[in-house]
């Protein structure tokens, strides 16, 4: 028993860390959810800028956070400060190492659908996958604003997120609602993996 417990820790684990990061890079690769906050949000006329501009430096931002990026934090048309650049910067690594870990948890996941079956095990790994979306949605629901100065003390050991619209305007076209709904969407791509280790144990013969 006590080994079918730390199996289902582990890929609990696993699927959580693979489906934040299969969110993530969703969001990073079709950009969806800031062409649809563009023009809910209204961000061209919020912060003074035009659509093209906004779209320039947005474009900017997430092409450096790409891994396969190698030049410097760099905007096109907008100032920014150097701790707004090493921001940027600590962002990138967390972005990197969150698609590295994905990769490794994508291997370890496919290695034991295809090898590992037991039912209880996925049964427990689908209840722990889905304490974290539950988490963060009642966080979100409850209070967005602290939990999201929360989530920042806890992955950054500065404050160098906190960006003054004087000195780092980007600030202005990346509202905390564009972040909230990409909490949600990677909130449900976890709930989604939780439901497929769920599913996994119910199609189980074995």
């Amino acid at each position: 028993m006590i080994k079918k417990i730390f199996i289902a820790v582990m890929l609990s684990l696993a699927m959580l860390i693979l489906s934040i990061a299969l969110g993530l890079g969703m969001i990073h690769l079709t950009n969806f959810i800031y062409y649809i906050d563009i023009e809910v949000l209204e961000i061209p006329a919020n912060s003074g800028y035009t659509r093209d501009t906004v779209l320039e430096n947005y474009h900017a931002v997430m092409n450096y956070l790409s891994p396969f990026c190698t030049e410097e934090f760099h905007l096109p048309s907008m100032a920014y400060s150097q701790p707004g650049a090493i921001h940027f910067e600590e962002c990138k690594v967390i972005f990197n190492s969150l698609y590295l870990w994905g990769a490794v948890a994508f291997v370890f996941v496919s290695l034991l659908f295809l090898f590992y079956k037991d039912k209880l095990t996925y049964r427990i790994a689908g209840v722990l996958t889905l304490a974290l979306p539950l988490t963060v949605v009642g966080a979100i629901a409850i209070n967005f604003d602290r939990a999201f100065v929360l989530f920042h003390k806890l992955l950054f050991n500065n404050m160098n997120w906190i960006f003054d619209p004087r000195y780092d305007p980007i600030i202005t076209i990346l509202p905390e609602e564009f972040f909230m709904h990409c909490g949600i969407f990677i909130a449900l791509c976890v709930i989604l993996g939780a439901v497929i280790l769920l599913l996994r144990r119910k199609n189980d013969k074995v």
